[in-house]
């Protein structure tokens, strides 16, 4: 799954969030988990230069937000500012 595929999920019109503190990099941080949706889109076939575009599907995930200065001790992995809701 990539973050490009992620949105947050619109329950009545904003999402819901879960506020919880949590011990990362030596600090205790406020991390903010809500429910969001994530696509799903077929693999690429070996050799397929093109396909046919469309609405992939999606399936319900978890999503925990750290705060900025505690993201750069995780390790390789993906960050961005702004999601979409959905």
């Amino acid at each position: 799954m990539r973050l490009t595929d992620v949105a947050l999920a619109r329950t009545a019109g904003r999402p819901a969030f879960t506020a919880a503190r949590e011990r990362l990099v030596n600090a205790d941080v406020v991390t903010y988990t809500t429910t969001a949706t994530a696509a799903a889109p077929r693999p690429w076939d070996a050799g397929e230069l093109y396909r046919e575009a469309g609405d992939a599907p999606r399936r319900e995930i978890r999503l925990k937000f750290v705060p900025y200065f505690a993201w750069g001790n995780r390790g390789d992995t993906e960050m961005t500012v702004w999601l979409p809701a959905r």
